[in-house]
């Protein structure tokens, strides 16, 4: 009878764990008390149309700069010294911009490129946009918003970047 009763905590331990995701890759022991990770790979880097513009901007760019996508601000800004300086980098940090040409002999950003989707229509997104644009003021960072279209410009585009 007591090995019956074993072998049944042993297959409801072993369901838990199989429900659970497992121990292997899944838990991790943070200050003694093992963790879930709920981490997956996501899919993409970027969206369609920002994967579009990607291979639009590799041609308009023709290997002058490196074209890096999905930057984080807090990578190409930084905070001045003095008080307040987690939580103003908490701000950037938070955030990312669709595009940064960087030199390519010191890796030093050139240009930011925000490209406008529809999201970049609602009020929460053009509010996020504002104080982006206002960081790079600020920092004294070009930043071009360009509108997703169906077909781009290489001469207009190369323009609005090189002048």
């Amino acid at each position: 009878m007591l090995v019956l009763i074993l072998v049944a905590i042993s297959f409801v331990v072993i369901a838990l764990i199989i429900s659970s995701g497992g121990f292997i890759n899944s838990t991790i022991k943070k200050e003694g008390v093992n963790t879930r990770l709920p981490y997956v790979k996501k899919p993409y880097l970027m969206t369609n149309a920002e994967r579009e513009f990607f291979f639009v901007l590799e041609r308009v760019v023709q290997g002058r700069h490196y074209v890096v996508p999905q930057v984080q601000l807090s990578k190409v800004i930084e905070i001045e010294k003095g008080s307040w300086q987690h939580k103003y980098f908490n701000w950037i940090n938070q955030k990312s911009v669709d595009f940064v040409l960087f030199d390519k002999t010191y890796f030093t950003p050139y240009l930011v490129i925000e490209l406008d989707e529809i999201s970049h229509n609602a009020p929460e997104r053009i509010k996020r946009d504002s104080f982006v644009d206002n960081v790079m003021a600020k920092a004294g960072m070009r930043i071009e918003h360009i509108r997703t279209a169906k077909e781009y410009n290489f001469e207009a585009i190369t323009k609005l970047l090189y002048g």
